[in-house]
């Protein structure tokens, strides 16, 4: 839906667990992004985890690379650790990046249901259940002057990100 609101400007996809990986490049085709959307899913990545750092530096390394003097990068995740929360705030800190988060879940957590109907499972096999901690989040989007929000069942949390992204526009660096 997010990508549907934006009608301007570059944007990628990148997903993350064990490490970051480019799903879809810098593109202004916002299709080619949606194409990719069905086939991710937990079962896909080839390193279990929640690296969220490697993330935001392979999402920096995106804009950067292609000329970006300061760009936008929004986490959809269903939490990410203090310590990880720490080397974020701490790279972000000072830089023209700004990034904000979309939470999903509850404080009580659910376990993750897969394709094949199975519960998702963590390297001992026990199974996951994510809970949402909104703090290291909130502490995210506030170091990367960006906003935090939970995601709604009425769009208006899309709205809302679209509307600040809008606002924030990219900007290439200036030639010469």
């Amino acid at each position: 839906d997010l990508i549907k609101q934006w009608d301007e400007g570059e944007k990628a996809l990148i997903t993350y667990a064990g490490d970051a990986f480019t799903i879809a490049p810098l593109t202004t085709d916002g299709h080619s992004i949606l194409n990719q959307i069905p086939q991710i899913s937990p079962d896909i990545m080839p390193v279990t985890g929640s690296h969220a750092d490697l993330a935001l530096e392979k999402g920096i390394s995106l804009l950067e690379n292609s000329g970006y003097a300061k760009g936008q990068i929004v986490f959809f995740t269903d939490g990410i650790d203090q310590a990880t929360s720490e080397k974020i705030i701490n790279r972000l800190k000072g830089t023209p990046w700004t990034v904000s988060i979309l939470g999903f879940g509850t404080e009580q957590g659910s376990a993750i249901t897969m394709p094949d109907g199975s519960l998702l499972k963590n390297s001992q096999n026990e199974i996951v259940v994510p809970t949402l901690d909104q703090t290291p989040l909130r502490a995210i989007a506030r170091a990367g002057n960006g906003i935090y929000l939970t995601v709604t069942t009425d769009n208006s949390d899309i709205q809302k990100l679209s509307k600040y992204f809008n606002v924030h526009n990219l900007h290439k660096k200036k030639a010469g």
